[in-house]
C-alpha cells in the first residue's frame, strides 16, 4: 500500500524524451515518448500491490497493482505483470498497464485512455553488466505506438568507494503516426569512500529524430558534524528541437543546510537557498523566460514529547519575460503548526499562516488535522483547511490549499532501525524528558 502525491506545471515541455529504463517488473514506469500537454493539474493516489512468489514455477513471481487519485474516480490505473528467470543468468519479464491516461512517473490525468505493455529480456554478461531488449506496445493490440529497445548497463568499480555508471539505449520506431526513434547515452560518477561527505554527477545524451536532450546532475552532502549538513544540488537540461533549431534550458540549483539537535532531538531546521532559471523558445505561441530565486526556513521545536511546534518562512523573487515585456513580483509565506500527541498511535493538529506579494494580494491558511501513525516516525494525516494558498514555487502541496488533503510524513536519518534508542523512537521517551535535556 502506499500514497503519492503528483504535479506537472503548465506550459510543460514536449521533450520526446525517455530515459534508459528500470527493467524491474516491480518498479518500472510506461513513460509516453511524446508530451505536449500544457495543462496544470496535481492530486493524491492510493496505490495498492499485489505480489505472489512462484519458487516453483522456475523462480517465477507475478503481481497485479492498482492506482486510484483520492479527488478524481476518473484517474485511475492498473497494471500486471510477472518475471521468470532464465537458468539463473538473465530474466523474461512483461507488465501490461491501462490507465485513464498514463503519465508515467508523473501522475494521472482524466481525458484519455491508454494501454501500454512492456515485454522484454535482460541478461548479466558480466559483473554490474547487464543487457537488455524490450518491445513496448501503446494503446494495446491496436499497436497504435510499437517501439523496440535494447541497451546495456554497467557499473565500474574504479576503487573503494568511487563507481562509474554508464548506459546505452537504441529506440526503434515500429509503428505510429510519431517517429521516436532515439538513441541515449548516460555516464554518472558516484563517489562515496568518506564518511563526512558525498558526491555524485551524471550527463546523458539523447539523439531523437525530432528532438534532441541533454541532461547533466550532481549533488553534494557534507556532514560537517552530528549536527549540522551541508546540501548542494544542480540539474541541467537542454532540449533542441530539430526541425526548427527551437531550444529550451532549464536549470535549478539548490544550497542547504540541515541542522538536528543530534544528543536531545528538540529542534531541527533546514535553510535552502534555491535558483530556478526556465527559458522556453519550444513554446511558438508564447516562448518566456523566466528567473526565480527563493529563499526558505523550515523548523521545528519539541517543548515536551508531545508537542511539536513548526514554522515556515519562504521568500521569492521572480522575473517573467514574454512577448518581450518584463515582469517582476516579491512573494512572502510565514505559516505555523502544532501538532499534539493524543496517544502512541494518534495525533492532532492546526496550521495558519499568511502569504502576500508586492502587487497587493494576501492569502490566508487556516485548517485541522488528524493524524495515525502505523510504525514508528512515519505517519499518515487528513485535515481540512478552511482557507488556503498555492503557489508553485512555494506553497505547492496539497496540505495549504483549500479543502481536504492527506499528507505522509516520514522522518529517516542514517539511524533509521536503531529504534531502541530513544533519540531516534520518541516513543520511549517520557512525557517530560525532551523538555529537561
Amino acid at each position: 500500500m502506499g500514497i503519492r502525491y503528483y504535479e506537472k506545471d503548465a506550459k510543460a515541455a514536449s521533450t520526446n524524451y525517455q530515459a534508459v529504463p528500470n527493467t524491474d517488473t516491480d518498479n518500472q514506469s510506461l513513460r509516453p515518448s511524446i508530451t505536449n500537454n500544457d495543462s496544470h493539474y496535481q492530486g493524491t493516489t492510493l496505490r495498492g500491490k499485489l505480489t505472489a512468489d512462484l519458487p516453483k514455477l522456475n523462480k517465477s513471481k507475478v503481481f497485479v497493482e492498482y492506482e486510484q487519485d483520492i479527488d478524481d474516480s476518473g484517474r485511475n490505473a492498473w497494471s500486471v505483470g510477472g518475471e521468470t528467470s532464465l537458468m539463473n543468468k538473465g530474466r523474461l519479464y512483461a507488465r501490461h498497464e491501462l490507465a485513464s491516461t498514463l503519465l508515467g512517473d508523473y501522475g494521472l490525468d482524466s481525458h484519455d485512455e491508454h494501454q501500454s505493455t512492456i515485454v522484454g529480456v535482460d541478461a548479466n554478461y558480466m559483473k554490474d553488466g547487464q543487457v537488455f531488449s524490450e518491445y513496448r506496445v501503446k494503446d494495446g493490440m491496436s499497436a497504435r505506438e510499437a517501439e523496440a529497445a535494447i541497451g546495456l548497463r554497467n557499473k565500474w568499480k574504479v576503487q573503494d568507494g568511487l563507481y562509474i555508471n554508464t548506459s546505452f539505449e537504441h529506440l526503434e520506431s515500429l509503428e505510429g503516426k510519431n517517429n521516436n526513434t532515439a538513441t541515449a547515452a548516460t555516464v554518472g560518477v558516484d563517489y562515496l569512500a568518506k564518511d563526512k561527505y558525498k558526491f555524485t554527477t551524471r550527463a546523458e545524451k539523447r539523439w531523437g529524430e525530432q528532438t534532441d536532450t541533454f541532461l547533466h546532475s550532481f549533488g553534494y552532502a557534507n556532514k560537517v558534524n552530528d549536527d549540522i549538513t551541508l546540501l548542494a544540488k544542480n540539474t541541467f537540461t537542454l532540449q533542441e528541437n530539430n526541425q526548427d533549431n527551437r531550444e529550451r534550458k532549464i536549470d535549478r540549483f539548490q544550497l542547504g543546510m540541515a541542522y538536528r539537535d543530534y544528543d536531545s532531538n528538540i529542534s531541527d531546521h533546514l535553510a535552502k537557498l534555491e535558483y530556478r532559471y526556465d527559458n522556453n523558445g519550444l513554446d511558438t505561441t508564447s516562448p518566456y523566460k523566466k528567473e526565480t530565486y527563493i529563499a526558505s526556513l523550515h523548523s521545528n521545536y519539541h517543548p515536551v514529547r508531545r508537542l511539536t511546534l513548526s514554522g515556515h518562512y519562504a521568500g521569492k523573487y521572480n522575473e517573467l519575460t514574454s512577448d518581450d515585456i518584463t515582469s517582476n513580483t516579491i512573494t512572502h509565506l510565514v505559516s505555523g503548526r502544532a501538532m499534539y500527541d493524543i496517544n502512541e498511535r494518534w495525533d492532532a493538529g492546526i496550521q495558519a499562516g499568511t502569504m502576500w506579494s508586492n502587487n497587493h494580494t494576501s492569502n490566508y491558511l487556516l485548517g485541522a488535522e488528524i493524524g495515525y501513525s502505523p510504525m514508528a516516525n512515519l505517519w499518515v494525516s487528513a485535515g481540512y483547511n478552511v482557507k488556503g494558498y498555492h503557489d508553485d514555487d512555494i506553497a505547492s502541496g496539497s496540505d495549504t490549499q483549500q479543502g481536504a488533503y492527506i499528507r505522509l510524513r516520514f522522518k529517516f536519518d542514517e539511524n533509521l532501525f536503531d529504534k531502541n534508542r530513544p533519540a531516534v523512537n520518541s516513543r520511549l521517551m517520557a512525557n517530560e524528558e525532551a523538555a529537561v535535556k
